[in-house]
């Protein structure tokens, strides 16, 4: 979604080597999420969430590109962050459920907050206004082997052969996409 919107609003075709890599990277998340294996099982309302989620994940990867250069990254993802709050607060007032269980807020609330919430929005500011768009929304990429890989570490889940090789193909179309890179240093 990021290199179509770049590609909208700037008026630019993108490369051969960015469309090679858009593909290797989609066909790797397909497995790497092991999406082959659950096709049958895809609930439509659950992928029209997944679109509009991908959908607003691009939206905030092209403000962290576009908007409030001006300002430092600090302060940039504090209104980023205070957004997302109002938006995920809505949302979860209006499905709360009274037997939730706060103490589970406790073990891992921080680290999720610091590793989820405050940081990244920081390096993502930072570097969105580097990359652009196209190249970043490829690069966020990486966040599916992560996860995969914080999943079976953590986690103990068990990881097929295709997520493996969903994995290789999404670090491979990150090469592809800084072939030329690697070429002139």
């Amino acid at each position: 979604m990021g290199v179509l919107l770049e590609a909208l609003l700037e008026k630019k075709f993108p490369n051969a080597l960015k469309i090679i890599a858009v593909a290797i990277v989609l066909a790797g998340t397909i497995f790497a999420t092991d999406a082959i294996h659950n096709f049958s099982s895809l609930d439509p309302t659950g992928l029209l969430w997944g679109i509009l989620a991908a959908l607003s994940y691009t939206v905030s990867l092209y403000t962290s590109s576009r908007i409030g250069l001006s300002l430092n990254n600090g302060l940039r993802s504090a209104w980023m962050m205070t957004g997302a709050w109002v938006l995920v607060a809505a949302f979860a007032f209006y499905n709360w459920h009274p037997d939730f269980n706060w103490s589970v807020f406790w073990p891992w609330g921080v680290y999720l907050a610091l590793f989820g919430t405050i940081i990244p929005p920081i390096f993502l500011n930072k570097g969105f206004p580097l990359t652009g768009i196209g190249v970043g929304s490829i690069l966020v990429s990486l966040e599916i082997p992560v996860s995969v890989g914080m999943a079976v570490w953590l986690l103990n889940e068990e990881v097929n052969a295709f997520q493996i090789a969903g994995i290789a193909l999404i670090l491979l179309g990150i090469l592809v996409l800084n072939v030329r890179k690697v070429k002139s240093s």
